[in-house]
């Protein structure tokens, strides 16, 4: 069955050393998260938001225009017709990735710097400043990727990029424990801990995604091919 997506894009113009087009897409699985765009609060999301994209520049949240839209997200359907036609392609991928990698290295680019500002954020005593915090890590976070790297042009990069990730992921567990101390509202505690739930499985699934994905299907071909002899 389709999910739905839900997207928001923000436009208008802030300054920094002259006029800063802005102009930011957003989408959303969570329709919280999107009505978040739509409530009495818009323009302290709309600040946040906008903030953390466009560090350092100036703007006014009432002069910043909101478009909503949704789209369907179908789930891909994937017939196996074969199990030779399966370990032909799988083999032919592998072989593929490894030629390619031989001739080209992609170049990583450090942002642990612009994380910074998200690993040194602090938590007061107030519900609202709390949650506004968290939601800055979660997006922030989200925003990026944690990666796996055993060249050594990029192993330094990867590094740093996944240290100040996991920094921030560390920030926002510290900031959820802050929140339970200071709230007993069940509804609030369920969303940032299942916001925390999903920054753990992200950051293992972008680092081991693809090896995961790998090892599965080699056994799945592996029981394709055992199941045609019997």
């Amino acid at each position: 069955m389709a999910e739905t997506i839900y997207i928001v894009q923000l436009s208008g113009y802030g300054y920094k050393n002259g006029n800063v087009s802005i102009n930011k897409t957003l989408e959303f699985e969570n329709l919280n998260e999107y009505q978040k765009f739509q409530g009495s609060n818009k323009l302290a999301e709309i600040s946040r938001v906008i903030s953390f994209h466009y560090p350092n520049v100036e703007f006014d949240p009432k002069k910043i225009t909101i478009n909503t839209n949704s789209r369907k997200k179908s789930k891909s359907k994937k017939t196996i017709k074969t199990a030779t036609a399966v370990a032909g392609a799988f083999v032919a991928g592998r072989l593929s990735k490894s030629k390619t990698e031989k001739n080209e290295t992609v170049n990583e680019t450090l942002f642990a710097n612009e994380l910074r500002h998200l690993q040194n954020i602090s938590f007061g005593n107030d519900v609202e400043d709390i949650t506004n915090k968290l939601d800055e890590l979660y997006f922030g976070i989200k925003n990026y990727k944690w990666k796996y790297s055993n060249d050594d042009k990029n192993k330094r990069i990867v590094k740093q990029n996944n240290q100040a990730l996991t920094k921030c992921l560390n920030k926002f567990k510290q900031g959820l424990v802050k929140l339970y101390k200071q709230t007993n509202e069940e509804n609030i505690r369920k969303e940032y801990n299942t916001k925390f739930k999903k920054l753990n499985r992200k950051k293992g699934l972008d680092k081991f995604g693809l090896i995961i994905l790998g090892i599965i299907c080699f056994f799945i071909i592996i029981l394709i091919l055992w199941l045609k002899e019997k």
